[in-house]
């Protein structure tokens, strides 16, 4: 029999504020970089996904770029500490996939956007404000979520 952790409360809390903290910044730089895609021409075109899924730049950017990323790293926190037993195989597959989507979506929809925003207000790292204020705060932020809640199942 495993020996519980010492102060598991304050370790999972600690998980979720983090998580909160980096999800809330990352949907929120996510909706500023993204703001052709609400309330504009753009919401309403559809997006070719696949062939026959063409749902709305807003539902696409909305959904498959910022939800299914963050929804991924939050499967990934689930899986994490039960990454022993067969049942996580499907969660790490599946939260790699959607990571996957979700990263190519946000990719091709924000190509133009980003390339406006460095060549108009001459920020040289667009990129890089688009990865590392976006797609890793989503993540991580999903990640810490995930880990705080399988934790808090397993106490």
């Amino acid at each position: 029999m495993r020996k519980p952790i010492k102060h598991m409360a304050e370790i999972m809390t600690f998980f979720a504020l983090i998580g909160v903290v980096l999800s809330f910044s990352g949907f929120k730089n996510g909706d500023v970089l993204g703001q052709c895609f609400y309330n504009t021409t753009q919401a309403g075109n559809e997006w070719t996904i696949a062939p026959y899924v063409t749902p709305s730049g807003q539902f696409t950017y909305s959904f498959f770029g910022m939800f299914m990323l963050w929804g991924s790293g939050f499967v990934m926190g689930l899986a994490i500490p039960v990454y022993k037993q067969k049942r996580s195989i499907p969660m790490f597959l599946g939260s790699t996939a959607g990571t996957a989507l979700s990263f190519n979506t946000l990719d091709w929809m924000l190509a133009g956007p980003i390339y406006d925003l460095s060549q108009t207000e001459g920020y040289p790292s667009a990129w890089s404000f688009y990865f590392f204020q976006i797609v890793a705060f989503l993540w991580v932020g999903g990640f810490m979520l995930g880990l705080a809640a399988a934790l808090f199942w397993q106490r």
